[in-house]
């Protein structure tokens, strides 16, 4: 499982939610060499990130040292069989979402 953009919601909400799941999650940081030790810090010991050199190699041995791992690509995941949303939910998001400011 990817969480994709996870410092958005937190790394120790993602932390959580590995723990309570059973299994682990991808933390995917982007370039946010912050997120990947706050990551870390929450325990989350798989991790994808695109920073730079030389940050990138001391990153990935910080990784490492703590027993993580450093996921370099994501698999394409393309999901099936998703429910149409419901046409009340369909009404808000397409027409009603622009006059509450967080279009969608």
């Amino acid at each position: 499982m990817f969480a994709l953009g996870s410092s958005f919601s937190g790394a120790g909400f993602w932390a959580a939610a590995e723990a309570a799941l059973g299994r682990p999650i991808v933390m995917l940081c982007g370039a946010d060499a912050g997120a990947v030790l706050a990551s870390l810090r929450a325990g989350s010991r798989s991790i994808g990130h695109d920073v730079l050199p030389p940050q990138r190699a001391a990153l990935d041995a910080l990784i490492a040292a703590h027993g993580g791992e450093t996921v370099v690509a994501r698999p394409d995941v393309r999901l099936r069989g998703l429910q149409p949303a419901s046409p009340q939910l369909a009404r808000w998001r397409f027409e009603g979402g622009d006059r509450s400011g967080f279009a969608c």
